[in-house]
């Protein structure tokens, strides 16, 4: 039906939330976790046995479990989704907003290696993203982390922060689903929270939603700060060309070539280190003809 979310099982199974498995016919569709729209399909694990309760499996009371559901393991503080013991792999995330100096991913992942070396985990993979926290399609190695969790290629995935990895609470808890079901953990060394206990998943949720409040307040204070900029008459955004040191003389050398037909405007982008697009925006905006040129 258009816009039902899928389920999928490991049987291959295919099915709405109204209605049963259509391979298995005697399992209930809410047990299962549907298609994400972040990411690619997640299947759950062949973890719990026909004939084990959906209770033993984690899910509810009073019907057997699907022979794709995990078994439901205990949590620890810190915490959120199955985390194994000393001998556990761990993928470490980082992630800063921008590809500036002053921010480097090293400051959050020292601190998570002395974690991990502390408690001795072995850390398969270091994950750094250079992007704002809701700019997903740039947040490649996110994506990255994804895939590698729905193949089960590490036990936890340990941040530095909630923030650093969650750009919402609805992103938060569609990615822990998604994980606690192949039977990934997440850990954050700064934010302690239990999921095993009622209490546990109200911190968690209050600590998302805090972080996802912060970062709404800096979008606001650095808007605030453009307009006010602005007003003052300063300008805002890249700088010119023209403020190039020398680009004014090379764009008339590069002019009178451009006329005399000596150079196509692609390599003139070149030489002058500037786009095609924004050379043919500089020419229109002086109304220049230049003649024929080479191929």
């Amino acid at each position: 039906m258009p816009g039902a979310r899928l389920f999928t099982c490991s049987a291959g199974g295919i099915w709405n939330r109204a209605e049963t498995c259509r391979e298995c016919r005697q399992f209930p569709a809410q047990a299962l976790l549907p298609h994400l729209p972040d990411g690619p399909p997640y299947t759950a694990g062949a973890g719990a046995q026909v004939g084990e309760t959906l209770r033993d499996a984690g899910v509810s009371r009073g019907r057997q479990a699907h022979p794709g559901l995990r078994r439901r393991q205990s949590l620890r503080p810190g915490s959120c989704g199955p985390v194994g013991g000393p001998d556990v792999k761990v993928a470490l995330y980082a992630r800063v907003s921008t590809s500036d100096k002053s921010q480097d991913p090293e400051t959050q992942l020292m601190p998570m290696r002395d974690s991990c070396a502390a408690q001795g985990w072995e850390v398969t993979r270091e994950y750094v993203d250079k992007a704002p926290a809701n700019d997903l399609a740039h947040r490649v190695r996110w994506r990255d982390l994804l895939d590698d969790a729905a193949k089960r290629k590490f036990g936890v995935v340990l941040v530095f922060k909630l923030d650093r990895a969650f750009r919402s609470v609805k992103h938060m808890h569609d990615t822990l689903a998604a994980w606690e079901v192949v039977g990934v953990g997440f850990k954050s060394l700064r934010e302690q929270f239990d999921t095993s206990t009622a209490m546990g998943r109200l911190l968690l949720n209050l600590l998302a939603a805090l972080a996802e409040f912060e970062l709404e307040v800096i979008r606001e204070r650095v808007k605030a700060g453009m307009e006010r900029a602005r007003r003052q008459g300063h300008k805002i955004g890249r700088p010119s060309v023209w403020d190039r040191r020398g680009f004014s003389r090379r764009f008339g050398d590069i002019l009178e070539r451009l006329n005399a037909g000596d150079v196509s405007r692609r390599q003139a982008a070149i030489e002058l280190g500037i786009g095609y697009a924004t050379l043919k925006r500089l020419l229109d905006a002086r109304d220049v003809e230049p003649g024929e040129q080479p191929v």
